[in-house]
């Protein structure tokens, strides 16, 4: 019962993870439909109304960040709830929907819009909104129960690798050599438990072959269905028994039938499995922990200072919104900041393997860029493989490279494709992509935040809780009034909260470029 009681108890919450995402969902998809935000934000509606669930879920989470954005807007005193930033047109339904939404200036939710898309950070971060600075995101770690297979409890599933009888009754014997008398030795008992030896399953074999077996013969208590003595072991040349609890076995081997195996020390190997229909504590379990990972977002505040004077100018004589434009600047620059931040992060958790390095003149001279490159695709595929090795799972979902060696090496990989992000590119950007768009390549012009000499092959992650890094959102953008001074200089605040939490270093590898010549 303890055992139905803990699978019933997993369901329940796997079942509560799903509504509790669930509900989310339908709530930004009525957000969409009775605001403005679905016209002002096409994307979003796109995504909710998309059959693929990741994209409902982060179509979901940026409205939850638009929400929080305008929850702290208008708890504001004075002037920052007032109508230059908040519309009072709303409907009283939609605010009751969410706080703030729908009032949020078009100004401030085109700035959000787009200052996502612009990020490289989401395309190897996954984020988990916050409803308060102060929260928890939640990761996963899935482990083994039972010391068994050729793993210990405790052990990562899928980066520990079983023996392939885990999820199996099988018991693992120690290997004996061909006597007279030969003992036969389970290794490990599942889960510390008494063994139940399945009648019928345990069999004897030299060379691989099958040479004896039990046959359950008088198997069973009648009342208990337990046998709690031994089962006989027939083979040709063979005689013994096994022990029905222990596993244990004590064979004879007739000297002259076996005479030239027992003279070359032949191997004898052994199988049996265990009978979890009379014994459920002998089902290996693997426990689902799903630990919540305290984080604070931490405040990334910028200030602009302009003339009024130069403002003026600029909109008499060019027709431009001098203010517009400064938030504009100051959303993109806490964004190229953000994504340093995400670089340098994901390149200090990264693991620098030798076996990655990419030397340029290795392929002889006088070739042009495509010969002398074109087998670094060899080395991503090496970085796939390395990543598996160290998980168990993924592959190479992005590269990060430097501007001035690694992307004129990627470049020339047969198949790369240029993004359009990469035309007029502002700090790290989206360079473009490999292997028919499966591989994003982000390049990073900055030698203080990537070494020019360094690439790192990353995997962003199956799902929320298992990626590689995780960014925990509170606020995106928030803006302040522009305040004119006396001496005529504008002044306009912005803010960000946010934090970054490494969650799976081994989805991440780095390797280095030598001898780089571009000549």
């Amino acid at each position: 019962m303890a055992l139905l009681t803990e699978l019933k108890d997993k369901k329940l919450e796997a079942k509560t993870a799903q509504v509790k995402r669930n509900k989310g969902i339908a709530h930004a998809a009525q957000v969409l439909s009775e605001s403005t935000l679905a016209t002002r934000c096409p994307n979003l509606l796109k995504d909710i109304e998309s059959s693929n669930s990741d994209a409902k879920y982060k179509a979901a989470t940026l409205v939850q960040l638009l929400e929080n954005t305008a929850e702290y807007i208008s708890s504001q005193p004075g002037e920052f709830n007032g109508k230059n930033l908040l519309k009072e047109d709303a409907t009283s339904a939609v605010s009751l929907l969410n706080p703030g939404v729908a009032t949020l200036t078009p100004k401030t939710i085109d700035i959000v819009n787009v200052f996502y898309p612009a990020m490289v950070s989401h395309l190897f971060c996954d984020i988990q909104a916050m409803d308060r600075q102060s929260g928890q995101i939640f990761v996963i770690k899935t482990v083994y129960s039972d010391t068994a297979a050729g793993v210990s409890a405790g052990d990562i599933v899928f980066e520990d690798a079983t023996d392939g009888t885990y999820a199996s009754e099988v018991i693992s014997y120690t290997n004996a050599t061909a006597a007279a008398s030969v003992t036969a030795n389970p290794t490990a008992i599942p889960g510390g438990a008494t063994v139940k030896v399945r009648a019928g399953s345990f069999i004897v074999r030299i060379g691989g072959k099958e040479i004896a077996r039990d046959y359950g013969n008088e198997s069973a208590n009648p009342s208990t269905g337990v046998n709690s003595g031994d089962y006989v072991v027939i083979g040709r040349g063979v005689s013994g028994s096994v022990d029905a609890q222990t596993g244990v076995g004590t064979l004879a081997l007739d000297a002259t039938i076996y005479a030239e195996e027992i003279a070359a020390s032949a191997v004898v190997t052994f199988e049996a499995a265990v009978d979890t229909e009379t014994d459920t504590d002998l089902i290996r379990k693997i426990q689902f922990e799903i630990p919540n990972q305290p984080v604070m977002a931490k405040e990334h505040p910028l200030m602009s200072t302009y003339s009024v004077a130069a403002g003026l100018v600029m909109n008499a004589h060019l027709a431009i919104d001098t203010d517009e434009l400064i938030s504009n600047q100051l959303a993109g620059t806490i964004r190229w900041e953000r994504d340093l931040a995400a670089v340098k992060a994901v390149y200090g958790a990264s693991a620098l393997d030798a076996s990655l390095t990419f030397d340029c003149a290795a392929n002889g001279a006088n070739l042009t860029l495509a010969q002398r490159y074109s087998s670094y695709k060899t080395v991503v595929s090496s970085a796939r493989g390395i990543i598996q090795e160290n998980a168990g799972r993924g592959t190479v979902e992005f590269i990060i490279v430097s501007t001035k060696q690694g992307l004129p090496v990627v470049e020339n990989i047969e198949g790369f494709k240029a993004a359009p992000e990469s035309k007029k590119p502002i700090g790290p950007y989206l360079a473009g992509t490999l292997n028919e768009g499966t591989i994003a390549v982000i390049a990073v012009p900055y030698s203080k935040t990537l070494p020019e000499d360094q690439v790192i092959f990353g995997f962003k992650g199956f799902q929320l809780g298992d990626s590689a890094i995780v960014l925990a959102e509170w606020i995106p953008l928030y803006f302040t009034p522009t305040f004119q001074a006396p001496n005529l200089k504008n002044h306009k605040g912005c803010l960000s909260f946010y934090d970054l939490f490494i969650n799976k270093p081994n989805y991440l590898v780095r390797g280095v470029i030598s001898n780089f010549n571009v000549a």
